[in-house]
């Protein structure tokens, strides 16, 4: 340890070099040189404490006066003032100490209401950045000791959203950008690193059905609040459908299914970490994936790769003429953002209902998503227009899919996807649509089904996934092999549509 500080000290000057140059990272080694002392400064000499203690005070003096308040006011604020409000809590030996913790603290408090909407989403659009917001919000409540109704309130809204968007498996589905930053560093698989962050909303604000197994508690949890996160044990509360209206997320489960409709807006101002995926699906049952989000794989080192995930080929959803629902305009800006509408939401013990509208380009694309508990999912798509356009409904499995009929494909083992008649449908895997990225700076070959055909408008389309593993359910609750259940679609005006039983 010795050698690493006095290395680094003699080789980064303070504000001089390239690892000056972000101040969340500063931030983040910040939080590194206080953990380091936590764990092992009375084992360290007095000159070496010296050092660390002073490379913790040129960090703190260069956060106070370099605070994303322009350039990243994010997660990039959320983090720096966190490390401030931490130097000043937990050092208030240092010479400016209260006024770092006051800085902190204060913009923490500011920003948990700008950057949290009042559903519990992130305003970013999400969901790897409202885990990594969510945490950074939690630890400033331990350090300010916060137990106000009001922070409580908030914290409850983010858990209640990550617990609806991770559902039942508690696996995390990556909408909207993910670059791979924590707060806090888990163990395992990086789409179930949720599940540590949701124990610790569970213990701090004692919410059983929210802790989860003694691994998770271990991950985060005991490492922030100690003993007390131990011998604790949850409670299995059944699933519920849940919507979002401000961040436009609206969740249909049944038992271990879980459907995740994106019916939001982009972020505001540029929507840099949105991806153009409006009316976009992502379901699972259980262990398995049946339509996932591809994720991001990289921000800036490949433009043409940064376009393609965050665009809307790569997504769940209709493209109009090859183009995304918003122009892209450099790695983190979108131009002429698309309008949405919600039309109708509803939800009960037998179906869920959601039908919305997206608007962009002189096109308006209407999808209406019917869940008939427990396994049957219908989508409606309505699109209208001036003239003849090639429409392409996208599809990205997280199984392998086996053609079983000229419109009827098998995903995995037990789930089928059947479309109207009339369109050409493309099945493949990798190419120009089929990548899936667990994680920035990997990707894979992935399947894709890309149902196309031009046409003239308004064109109305269909489509139907079946949840149920042959057998499962009884003839009488509707029929497998048609799209005939009991209800209608009206078309209303400006383009919009809605179930009607």
């Amino acid at each position: 340890m010795a050698r690493q500080l006095t290395s680094w000290k003699s080789q980064n000057p303070l504000g001089a070099g390239i690892n000056w140059a972000s101040a969340l990272e500063a931030a983040f080694r910040l939080l590194s040189f206080i953990w380091t002392w936590h764990f092992a400064a009375s084992d360290l000499d007095a000159g070496t404490r010296r050092l660390l203690a002073n490379c913790m005070e040129d960090h703190a003096r260069f956060l106070e006066y370099n605070l994303s308040f322009y350039h990243s006011p994010n997660t990039h604020l959320l983090g720096e003032s966190l490390a401030l409000e931490a130097a000043g809590t937990l050092f208030p030996h240092f010479r400016h100490t209260a006024r770092w913790k006051k800085l902190g603290r204060e913009t923490l408090d500011q920003e948990l209401h700008t950057q949290v909407l009042a559903d519990g989403g992130y305003f970013e659009r999400s969901s790897y950045y409202h885990v990594y917001a969510l945490e950074m919000f939690l630890l400033h409540g331990i350090l300010a000791g916060r137990r106000d109704d009001q922070f409580r309130e908030r914290m409850h809204a983010m858990a209640r959203y990550l617990a609806a968007v991770a559902g039942p498996s508690r696996r995390l589905p990556l909408i909207g950008d993910d670059d791979g930053g924590r707060l806090f560093h888990p163990y395992g698989q990086r789409d179930r690193f949720c599940g540590a962050t949701l124990t610790l909303c569970g213990l701090i604000l004692d919410q059983t059905e929210w802790i989860g197994s003694e691994t998770e508690a271990a991950e985060i949890a005991a490492w922030w609040i100690g003993e007390a996160a131990l011998g604790r044990t949850g409670t299995q509360a059944p699933a519920a459908s849940a919507w979002f209206p401000n961040t436009g997320i609206a969740v249909m489960t049944s038992g271990e299914t879980n459907i995740i409709v994106d019916a939001g807006t982009f972020a505001p101002g540029s929507g840099g970490h949105s991806h153009a995926d409006t009316l976009s699906i992502v379901v699972s049952c259980g262990a398995e994936e049946i339509l996932i989000d591809p994720a991001t794989y990289t921000y800036i080192l490949d433009p043409a790769a940064r376009d393609f995930f965050r665009g809307t080929a790569a997504h769940n959803t209709v493209r109009i003429d090859q183009l995304d629902q918003a122009v892209p305009a450099g790695p983190f800006r979108w131009l002429d953002h698309p309008a949405v509408e919600i039309v109708q939401q509803s939800s009960n013990a037998e179906r869920d209902v959601l039908a919305a509208v997206c608007r962009y380009r002189g096109f308006s694309h209407a999808r209406a998503i019917l869940f008939v508990k427990p396994a049957l999912l219908l989508i409606c798509d309505r699109i209208e227009g001036a003239g003849e356009h090639l429409v392409e409904h996208f599809w990205h499995p997280g199984l392998a899919t086996t053609r079983e009929t000229a419109s009827r494909i098998r995903i995995g083992a037990g789930a089928w996807i059947m479309f109207s008649p009339a369109a050409t449908i493309d099945v493949g895997e990798g190419g120009e649509f089929g990548w899936r990225s667990p994680g920035l700076g990997t990707k894979f070959p992935a399947p894709y089904i890309r149902v196309f055909e031009r046409a003239q408008f308004p064109l109305t389309r269909w489509t139907a996934i079946d949840l149920a593993a042959p057998g499962e359910l009884s003839a009488d609750h509707y029929r497998r092999d048609s799209l005939l259940v009991p209800l209608t679609v009206n078309v209303l005006g400006n383009g919009c549509i809605k179930m009607v039983e």
